[in-house]
This record gives structure tokens, C-alpha cells and sequence, in this order.
């Protein structure tokens, strides 16, 4: 519109310069506006009563495009060219040439002078690793050596067998005898630890038992202390200073000593009651033998009281006061307490010697179990080295016996090698590429008979410099184009890379490993190869001439394909949007894009200068 502005102007100055052309100006003017109104009402008419008139038709397209393009012109002047952006796989990498080499070649040669007798293959020919390809003669003397050496390595492996055998029998008798004498051990332990188990158990139910015979002793004491009691109760009597007066007995001076024992008997009583009681619940053997001793002192008082109680009443005097079958009942109660004392201390007597023969049996019994554990301990240390002896021994005999077969088959080994080396075998598959002798020719150790070469791989070795080596590692792939097969693609690996320069050319040395199974890659060939350093899938990139950069941020311009341009009928018309995004750089030309940008998005790759967002423009890309 600027520029069509500056025309008017040029054309109204020159017309004001000029009053007769601005008079033929204006006719003009007014001429054309008259039949573009009748032409325009022409027009209104034949579309309102549907009248096709073809002459005002093609008026009309002509306007009509016309009216197009001066506003394609004026409004829409910059025509952009895009880019619709899909994943795409990239990789980098070196490039260089080289000659395929087979990846093996082998010449192969004999490790001892000699006759050759028989070449097996010919030139073409293809063998096995390990395949016999060649016969030199053998001398009889070191055959008849190797017969020997092999007849003493025999007998020397014979011998070893024979001496592990029964080394194995003797040991194997040995550790039966530690097995027994261990058995036996475990046995006499188990007889002590049952013996100590036993007569703890029989000296527990002892304690049992003696605790038991003691409450009835308490209990006979008790009762006679109470019939004693019972008796005196019975009369009245008092004491004049030290004598007794008015029981009716006429042994004063026994009375005076019941007087005495009773009371003993009776605080024996009550103290070793006291002491029952409080050990009642224990199983210690000495406060059990305590208690024994108490109880047995108490019957032994009790029975002084009886004894005394007895001779009182031998000496009683029958009266008003101690009727005669009151002093035979008081006879017979004494005698029956009497008898329960007798009966209390035999049985106090029989329980304590119960204690002191199992103690005495206990020692008896442990001491025997300990020494029977002691004898079992000694033959078992006695049986354990017996067998170290017998292990040691059988040890020296397998080793001396070993020792043989190793000198024996050293010697066997040497003389196998000498006839060994009349055996030529080829060192790896592959193919014979030539063949240097003949049958019957003589040749020296060390000198090539046949050359053997792998062709089922081949190796290229390309040199890069310093700058492209630190990119290349073991395991890339790389790609390889032969001129022998212009249309075809060959994968290798790397499988060595060289750590150190060569010191005339500072270039480093790169092998690469082929597949060439079908024998089509011959050796010589010139190869372009390409070692893969980097390789990625899916990657969204876009040129670097279609990212500009505003404010230290990369933007890029895009096709807005949610709005509609706003002019109808108006082909390849679209509105611009204005993105940021991050990229990262690919190469001189490329830019991978980390964020910002979806595959099938739309980008302008030429007429990106200085676009508005949202300005219309014409996309152009025919």
C-alpha cells in the first residue's frame, strides 16, 4: 500500500503542473467510473434474475481476479516456503579408505627338519583348524623310545593307583577307630551324666523321705512332751527352793530330775519345730543334715523326760490324789510314748545312714563314670593319632608314587613332541593360498611350507588422526562400500583401536572385523568405510537457517494450523505463530530439537525475516 500511495502522489503532481492534462485526467476518470457503474449494474441484475450473460461472466471472473491479486499483492506480499517435521534416525561419522586384508594369514611352517612323505591339500584347497595338512618322516629310534617311555608311564600310573588304593583302605580303618573311640566317649559321658542325674534324684527322695521322718518325730515328741504335760497337770505340787513338794511319789530326787529334763525336751521342742518349718520347702543338703541332727537331739531329751517321767511314776504313791488305775494309765501312756520315741530315733538313725551310703555311693558311682570318660577320652586322642600317622604316611607314598608318573610322562611328553612335530596341522581354518614344497623335498625347522589364509572374515585397517580417534571405540559399527559392489552396503565392527601414533605418519590405527561367509569379499579390495560415532532414533530436527534467536532465546516461525486464515477464497493463505524451543547442534546445517516442537507441526524454513505473530502470509512451496 506504501508504494501504490507514492504513485497516486507522482501521478496528482504531475496532473497540477499541467491544467489541460488534469482537465483530460479527469474526463478519464469520469468515463471509466460511469461504465464501471453500469457495468456493476449489469452484473447485480443477472444475479438477482439469474441471467448468464457470457460477456459480463468473463467481466466479472476478471475483476475477480483482478480484486485477487492486487490484495495477494498489497495485503499478503510475503510467500514463505515450510517444512512439515517427522522423527527422523541420524548418526554421525568418519570416513576413510582402505584395502580389505583376509583377517588371518597364517604361513605355516615345521618345528624340526626333515623328509616330507605326503602333502594332504592342494593350492584352493580348504582345511579345518587342527587338520593334518602335511608328513614328514619319522625315525624309528625315537619311535622305539616313545614305546618305552609310554610302557614306564603305564606302570607309573598302575603304581599311583595301587597306592591310592590302599592308602584309602588304611585311612578309611583309621577313621572307623576314631568313629568307635568317638562313640565310646559320647558313651561313657552319657553313663556319667546318668549317674549324677541318678543319685541326685536318689538323695533328692532321701531329703524327702527324711523330711517327712522328722514331722512324725516332731509329731511322737509332741505327744510325749504332752502326755509328760498331761500327767503333771493332773496333780498339784509345788516347789520349796529346790525342791519339789505334794506329787504323790515318794522318788523325790527323780521328780527333781523331770523337773529338769521336761522343760529341755520341751524348748528342744519348739526350736527345732521353728527350724522344720523354715526349711520345710528347701532341698539343700545341709540344712537337711541340720535339721536331722536337731531332730535327733530332741528325741534323744524327750526320752531323758520319758526315762524320768517313768521313774517318778515306778515310785507313785497310791492315794485319794493317784488312785492305783490312775497311775497304771499314766505307766501306760509313758510307755507308749516311749515307744514312739524308740521307734522316731531308729527311724531319724535309719534315714541318716541312708544319706551316708549314697553319698558314699555316689562318689563311688561318679568316680567310676569319670574314669570310664577319662579311658574313652585317651583312645580316642590314641585313635586320632593313628590316623594323622597313617594320613602322613599315605601322603609320602602318594606323592613319591606321583612323582614317578610326572617323570614318567615328562619323558613320554618329550618324545611325543619330537613325533608330534612330524605332524604338520594347519593352526586355523581357512584356505590354502599357496603351497612351497613337495613331496620328498627335505626342509629345516622354520621354513614356510604352505600359506593359509582365513577369508571367511576380513579385516580393514584405516588410520585416523588425532581428532577423529577420540571418537572411535571398540564394538562401533561401521559401514562399508566396495567399488567391486557399487550397490551394496557391507556392516563390520570395530574390534581395535590403536593406543599409540605412528611416530611418522601421528596417525592412529583402526581395525574393522567383516562377515564373509559366502567367500564374495576377496582380499585387495578397495573399501570406503564409515565408523558409526553416534546414532540416534526419532530425532525431531530443523535447519539452522529456520531458527532465529530474540532476547538470548531460540525461536523458530510455524504454520498455526488451529486458525483459519480470515479471507475467504484465498488459497495457501495461513497465519504465523512464534515458538521457543531448545536445540541442540547436529552439524553445520542441522539442529536437533529438544523441546518445543510435535511431529506433523509445519515450520518456515525460507521468508522467515521479521514475521509478526499472527501476520498472514502465502506459503509457497511448488
Amino acid at each position: 500500500m506504501k508504494k501504490l500511495n507514492n504513485s497516486n502522489n507522482l501521478i496528482f503532481a504531475a496532473e497540477n503542473d499541467n491544467p489541460r492534462r488534469n482537465f483530460s485526467g479527469q474526463r478519464i476518470i469520469f468515463l471509466l467510473s460511469i461504465a464501471a457503474i453500469l457495468i456493476g449494474v449489469v452484473l447485480i441484475f443477472s444475479s438477482v434474475f439469474g441471467f448468464n450473460l457470457p460477456l459480463f461472466t468473463n467481466i466479472k471472473q476478471s475483476l475477480d481476479f483482478q480484486k485477487d491479486e492486487d490484495f495477494t499483492e498489497t495485503k499478503l506480499a510475503v510467500s514463505v516456503k515450510t517444512e512439515k517435521i517427522f522423527p527422523k534416525n541420524i548418526s554421525h561419522n568418519i570416513s576413510a579408505s582402505a584395502v580389505t586384508k583376509p583377517l588371518n594369514e597364517v604361513k605355516v611352517s615345521p618345528k624340526m627338519s626333515g623328509k616330507v612323505v605326503a602333502l594332504y591339500f592342494k593350492e584352493g584347497d580348504f582345511v579345518q583348524g587342527g587338520q593334518v595338512i602335511a608328513q614328514l618322516e619319522q625315525d624309528q629310534t625315537l619311535l622305539a623310545n616313545y614305546n618305552t617311555a609310554f610302557n614306564n608311564y603305564q606302570i607309573a600310573q598302575k603304581n599311583l593307583e595301587q597306592t591310592l588304593l590302599s592308602a584309602q583302605k588304611d585311612i578309611e580303618a583309621a577313621e572307623i577307630g576314631v568313629t568307635t573311640a568317638e562313640e565310646n566317649l559320647k558313651a561313657a559321658k552319657q553313663n556319667l551324666e546318668n549317674t549324677l542325674k541318678q543319685t541326685s534324684v536318689d538323695l533328692s527322695n532321701t531329703y524327702q523321705t527324711a523330711k517327712q521322718q522328722s514331722d512324725s518325730a516332731l509329731l511322737s515328741a509332741n505327744n510325749a512332751l504332752t502326755t509328760i504335760k498331761s500327767i503333771l497337770d493332773s496333780y498339784s505340787y509345788s516347789k520349796t527352793g529346790t525342791y519339789y513338794e505334794g506329787f504323790p511319789t515318794s522318788d523325790s530326787q527323780s521328780f527333781y530330775d523331770l523337773m529338769t529334763s521336761y522343760p529341755k525336751a520341751k524348748s528342744a521342742y519348739y526350736s527345732t519345730l521353728d527350724y522344720y518349718n523354715s526349711i520345710k520347702q528347701s532341698d539343700k543338703p545341709a540344712e537337711i543334715g541340720d535339721l536331722l541332727k536337731k531332730v535327733e537331739d530332741l528325741l534323744d531329751k524327750t526320752s531323758i523326760a520319758l526315762d524320768d517321767m517313768r521313774r517318778v511314776l515306778a515310785s507313785g504313791i497310791t492315794n485319794s490324789r493317784m488312785t492305783a488305775g490312775q497311775l497304771e494309765a499314766a505307766k501306760s501312756s509313758v510307755y507308749a510314748a516311749q515307744a514312739a520315741i524308740d521307734g522316731s530315733i531308729t527311724g531319724i538313725q535309719a534315714i541318716e545312714q541312708k544319706i551316708a551310703s549314697l553319698k558314699i555311693g555316689r562318689t563311688t558311682a561318679e568316680d567310676s563314670a569319670r574314669s570310664a570318660v577319662d579311658l574313652a577320652e585317651k583312645q580316642l586322642s590314641s585313635a586320632k593319632k593313628n590316623l594323622e600317622g597313617i594320613q602322613a604316611k599315605a601322603k609320602i607314598q602318594i606323592n613319591s608314587a606321583k612323582a614317578q608318573l610326572e617323570a614318567a610322562k615328562g619323558q613320554l611328553d618329550v618324545i611325543s613332541a619330537q613325533l608330534a612335530n612330524t605332524i604338520i596341522t594347519a593352526p586355523v581354518s581357512g584356505i590354502i593360498n599357496q603351497v612351497y614344497t613337495e613331496t620328498g623335498e627335505m626342509i629345516v625347522a622354520g621354513q614356510p611350507i604352505i600359506d593359509l589364509v582365513n577369508i571367511k572374515g576380513i579385516e580393514i585397517e584405516v588410520f585416523l588422526t588425532e581428532f577423529d580417534i577420540g571418537k572411535v571405540f571398540v564394538g562401533q559399527k561401521a559401514i562399508v562400500n566396495l567399488a567391486a559392489y557399487p550397490n551394496e552396503e557391507f556392516v563390520g565392527r570395530v574390534y581395535y583401536v590403536s593406543s599409540v601414533a605412528d611416530p611418522i605418519s601421528k596417525k592412529f590405527s583402526v581395525k574393522i572385523q567383516l562377515e564373509n561367509r559366502d567367500g564374495r569379499i576377496k582380499a585387495g579390495m578397495v573399501a570406503q568405510v564409515r565408523i558409526i560415532t553416534y546414532e540416534e532414533e526419532n530425532v525431531i530436527t530443523v535447519p539452522r537457517k529456520a531458527v532465529f534467536i530474540e532476547n538470548d532465546q531460540e525461536k523458530i516461525y510455524l504454520i498455526n494450523k488451529s486458525l483459519s486464515c480470515p479471507i475467504d477464497n484465498l488459497k495457501h493463505c495461513a497465519q504465523i505463530e512464534i515458538r521457543n524451543i531448545k536445540t541442540e547442534p547436529l552439524d553445520e546445517n542441522e539442529l536437533k530439537v529438544i523441546e518445543g516442537l510435535s511431529e506433523g507441526e509445519e515450520i518456515i524454513i525460507n521468508g522467515n525475516y521479521d514475521l509478526k505473530e499472527g501476520e498472514l502470509v502465502i506459503v509457497r512451496n511448488q
